[in-house]
């Protein structure tokens, strides 16, 4: 079965969607520039984003880390940020995925900070069958209720 994920954070005002693709020993890396949106966007324009964003996530395509990769630079350069610790602080973030094409899982995160990182609450994840953008983005938007 074919996934694909991508990550919204919420900082400063604006959703950051970062695509994410599987390198060929199977770890997810960001892949591309992520997208920047401003936060007050209506549910159908955020879920038409992250959909896009979503078809974007290959199973296989990006290369292996290496000790000298940097796959947080596009977001960094984007924001102009010295580091991750400085992108992560008071950043709220939901991850998600989708299976087969229609079946969808958002997930709130937890922000532990430079040591933690961001971890699932797995007790506030939605899974639903994708039925169109504004649900999609209701259901991203719903999560970062949840998300801290």
């Amino acid at each position: 079965m074919t996934s694909h994920r991508v990550g919204v954070d919420l900082r400063q005002g604006e959703y950051i969607i970062s695509v994410y693709s599987r390198t060929p020993k199977g770890v997810w890396v960001g892949d591309g520039v992520p997208t920047r949106l401003a936060e007050d966007l209506p549910f159908e324009q955020l879920g038409d984003e992250v959909r896009k964003a979503l078809a974007r996530s290959r199973q296989v395509g990006v290369p292996e880390l290496t000790r000298d990769s940097r796959p947080d630079k596009p977001l960094l350069d984007l924001l102009g940020l010295p580091d991750y610790a400085t992108y992560a602080k008071g950043t709220r973030s939901v991850r998600v995925r989708i299976d087969g094409g229609e079946i969808v899982q958002v997930t709130p995160l937890r922000n532990g900070g430079p040591q933690r990182g961001f971890t699932s609450i797995s007790d506030a994840k939605q899974t639903f069958v994708y039925e169109s953008p504004e649900q999609l983005g209701a259901a991203v938007k719903e999560a970062f209720t949840k998300a801290v």
